[in-house]
């Protein structure tokens, strides 16, 4: 994809993702964590608008930790198509993968930059941000975002460099830049969540320069939306990603490398063929939510070698109809040539069917 050029940008988001299993226990490699059993899956996506594309993905036991996976799928890559920063610039991730030295050993082994949320306000990197942008001399910087639930909204940030990241033992691992960012409407007044309360204050941590243009460091974290919200969303409703294939643990890796690729090649379609794809997903919306993967199963190719995704009974009305014209069209020929039309009819009963 990336010779073809299919991809563009160097901007990439990891999530995780369970698949709960609600019944049965003999599905193989099933994890456990807490009540809970099923499997885990990290994709690894790239996030520039309109060339989102699933790159890598790994599935595991529900207890894997999500870490970890990320360490497969960026070891994969590299094994298969040389250094990762050679085209992974900046690898976008949620606070699930946080973790000073896992972010630092990231960096350094893959020579990538990360653009990260702190875990919680408990952390001492937190502590010593807010302690830094209290002074009354901090000079913030303002801009404005549109948001698809929240609309037009007023963002106030720095960005601070040369932070400590420290263990639990309070060493010293290394240094990493942040920002420090809160929402506003457009009158100045601090959003508010659901239920009334104010929006938390955002902390990003990332190794990237921030002190000049901090905007642009939530702008990388904002792009994770696309993978956690859109992605996720269009591959478990539209492509029935979390559909269990069996209980063999390779048939389920089979089905989410199936699905995965599918993914990218209506995303590749809709590239390079806008108006086609248009009105093939018009047409499909007549069917409702119903899941393609799960909807259509029938597959056929033209003498001409075009492709067809039918459902069965799409597929059943396609064969009668074919078979209605052919018949009609010989009973014409049958009549034209002045033969008796129920010596025709005879001759059409006992004639095979055509191939489909």
């Amino acid at each position: 994809m990336r010779r073809k050029r299919w991809i563009r940008g160097n901007a990439y988001a990891a999530d995780a993702h369970e698949i709960i299993v609600p019944y049965g226990r003999t599905s193989e490699r099933l994890g456990k964590v807490g009540d809970k059993y099923g499997y885990k899956r990290v994709l690894l996506m790239n996030v520039t608008k309109g060339r989102e594309r699933v790159v890598g993905f790994v599935l595991a036991p529900l207890h894997k930790s999500e870490r970890t996976l990320l360490r497969i799928i960026l070891w994969g890559l590299a094994k298969r198509l040389g250094p990762v920063s050679k085209w992974l610039h900046v690898l976008v991730l949620d606070r699930g993968y946080w973790g000073a030295q896992y972010l630092l050993d990231l960096n350094r082994h893959y020579g990538i930059d990360l653009v990260t949320r702190a875990q919680h306000e408990d952390l001492a990197v937190v502590q010593d941000l807010e302690g830094l942008v209290s002074d009354s001399q901090t000079k913030w910087q303002s801009w404005q975002e549109t948001h698809s639930r929240r609309g037009r909204i007023q963002v106030q940030g720095v960005g601070v460099e040369g932070l400590d990241l420290v263990d639990a033992h309070e060493q010293v691992l290394g240094e990493m830049n942040a920002v420090v960012a809160d929402e506003y409407d457009l009158e100045g007044r601090r959003l508010r969540d659901e239920k009334g309360q104010e929006r938390p204050r955002f902390h990003y941590v990332t190794p990237l320069p921030t002190a000049a243009r901090p905007h642009r460091i939530r702008q990388y974290y904002r792009q994770r939306w696309g993978i956690e919200n859109e992605g996720f969303r269009e591959l478990t409703q539209t492509w029935a990603l979390d559909r269990l294939a069996g209980r063999r643990f390779n048939a389920l890796n089979s089905r989410t490398a199936f699905v995965l690729m599918l993914y990218n090649a209506e995303h590749l379609l809709q590239m390079k063929h806008p108006g086609p794809w248009q009105q093939e997903r018009q047409r499909r919306r007549a069917w409702g939510e119903q899941a393609l993967i799960g909807g259509l199963s029938v597959a056929t190719y033209t003498e001409e070698g075009r492709l067809g995704l039918f459902t069965p009974g799409q597929y059943g009305d396609l064969i009668a109809e074919r078979e209605r014209t052919r018949l009609v069209a010989t009973l014409r020929e049958a009549l034209r040539r002045g033969e008796d039309l129920e010596r025709a009819i005879q001759r059409l009963t006992s004639l095979p069917p055509r191939q489909a």
